[in-house]
């Protein structure tokens, strides 16, 4: 069995001193080493969180063509997201959505999108593709994130995870103003069409507590 990695180089935020970091892709990686002999995966970045270049593509859409199942590490990091740093959109930032296009078409076996981020983002159109084995939201990870991302994986642990919030189509940061934090829609939806699965009646990806 040959494995491809795509994973993005994630900015974290730590708080104190760890003994030790790993990048995301270097520690993907290592981690996946639990599993699989090293010589049997293949690695690449693709392309940075939010840049608009191509270069990265072909080299991963290459791994791809070869691996029985190709795991896409994706998503946001502190430079998208951050306490005074709101986003203007719930979509992948960057080209990763024509990365996980390109992958996915090209992959001889199920891809598996494994999710970074803190709040939502718009994958909806990943949601029922019959390419994409698989969703897994990671939320942000600790030192050991990697690790316990491919214990799930591979059956090692099995989480009764349920997501903690609703995740929103991207169309849903039009639809509601920045400043209005309640939860109920207002009287004509002009500055909020309400929140959660509570208040919002309009389409979603998926409600909170499912998973």
């Amino acid at each position: 069995m040959c494995i491809c990695i795509c994973a993005i180089e994630f900015h974290r935020n730590y708080y104190g001193d760890p003994p030790f970091i790993y990048s995301a892709l270097v520690f993907m990686c290592a981690c996946l080493y639990e599993y699989i002999p090293s010589d049997l995966v293949l690695f690449s970045p693709g392309c940075t969180i939010s840049s608009k270049s191509i270069i990265g593509i072909p080299i991963a859409v290459n791994h791809a063509t070869r691996a029985q199942v190709t795991f896409m590490v994706m998503g946001l990091d502190q430079t998208q997201e951050s306490e005074g740093h709101d986003r203007t959109s719930l979509a992948l930032p960057g080209i990763q959505n024509g990365l996980i296009e390109a992958v996915a078409n090209a992959s001889s076996g199920p891809v598996i999108l494994i999710l970074l981020s803190g709040g939502c983002v718009d994958v909806h159109r990943w949601q029922n593709d019959p390419r994409i084995g698989a969703i897994l939201w990671a939320g942000y990870t600790g030192m050991f994130g990697g690790l316990a991302i491919f214990d799930v994986i591979f059956g090692t642990a099995n989480p009764s995870a349920m997501l903690t919030q609703t995740w929103y189509l991207d169309s849903y940061v039009r639809q509601v103003e920045m400043t209005n934090m309640n939860m109920r829609p207002s009287s004509d939806n002009s500055t909020s069409p309400g929140r959660g699965y509570r208040y919002f009646t309009g389409s979603s990806i998926i409600h909170l507590a499912m998973g």
